[in-house]
This record gives structure tokens, sequence and C-alpha cells, in this order.
């Protein structure tokens, strides 16, 4: 029982890191344009 629920909540922290790491890369490529932006 007991590893059933440190599954799921292993499960839980997982998807509630995936978004973050993806609005991290996200975050930085749009940092990447407007400095390229602002270069030209």
């Amino acid at each position: 029982m007991r590893k059933h629920v440190s599954l799921a909540l292993m499960l839980l922290a997982f998807a509630g890191i995936a978004p973050v790491l993806g609005a991290c890369q996200t975050t930085a490529g749009v940092g990447a344009d407007l400095s390229a932006g602002g270069h030209g």
C-alpha cells in the first residue's frame, strides 16, 4: 500500500514539473528572439 502511495506522489510531482521545464525553454527562446530583434 505504501509503495502505491509513493508511486502516485512521484507521478504527480513529475506531472507538475514537466510544464515548468517546457516553459523555461519557451521563455529562453522568446528572450533570444527579442534580443536578436533588438540587434537588427
